[in-house]
């Protein structure tokens, strides 16, 4: 786990990057640095645009490693491009796609982010596992779970309103709730809570991750949700 909804994931012998980004008032690493990250190879996926899940220094510093291949919408494609990556490494996705990289199988559903219509999660399976990579999310339709697709470990972004990181709308808590309970994976791991560029009373910081964790549960709950 790394800044904000960024994360690295080993299935089998392939690493998998998800929306690496580095904030910024983060000591920023050397070049040399960044591009050490990255120079087993892997798969970097991007769920969209943001700075804070697309950061141009990372990629290019990605890209300098030829075994990297790179996974964005296919409104991006152009963008990756401009930062030295190979066009022949991008995979440009739209909602419904799929490939399949080492043995890993990737598929592209549509997220519901606000005011972005090249948003998208992945599904990746492999390595006895099924996780979703579900991006950001700002709004929880009543029937969001059940167009996901399957799977046992949910990266769940976690937004609960602006403004509102130290007391939650119970509306939005109990919506957020019912995607989870809905979807009912085995584990849920908790992104996107480390935003310390913004204002206090919109901070969120594993400082009260747990307070997230425990409405998040007692939203579940109420419907008889599985942990």
């Amino acid at each position: 786990l790394l800044y904000s909804a960024c994360c690295t994931l080993r299935l089998g012998g392939t690493t998998v990057w998800l929306d690496i980004a580095i904030p910024g008032f983060a000591a920023v690493p050397a070049d040399e640095d960044l591009a050490a990250m990255f120079r087993g190879g892997g798969v970097f996926l991007i769920t969209h645009g943001h700075p804070d899940h697309f950061d141009p220094r990372v990629i290019a510093a990605a890209a300098r490693t030829p075994s990297v291949r790179f996974a964005t919408h296919a409104a991006q494609a152009a963008g990756l491009a401009a930062l030295g990556v190979a066009r022949s490494r991008i995979i440009p996705v739209l909602p419904e796609g799929r490939f399949t990289i080492d043995g890993l199988a990737f598929a592209v559903t549509a997220t519901p982010h606000v005011n972005i219509a090249d948003s998208v999660a992945y599904t990746i399976r492999g390595a006895d596992r099924c996780i979703l990579a579900l991006g950001d999310l700002r709004e929880y339709p009543a029937d969001l779970a059940r167009t996901l697709p399957a799977h046992d470990i949910m990266l769940f972004n976690v937004w609960l309103g602006r403004g509102r990181a130290l007391a939650p709308d119970p509306g939005i808590l109990a919506a957020a709730g019912a995607v989870i309970r809905e979807a009912a994976p085995r584990t849920v791991f908790l992104l996107h809570l480390y935003e310390l560029s913004r204002e206090p009373a919109d901070i969120w910081t594993y400082l009260h991750a747990g307070m997230v964790r425990e409405g998040l549960e007692a939203a579940a709950d109420q419907r008889g949700a599985r942990r």
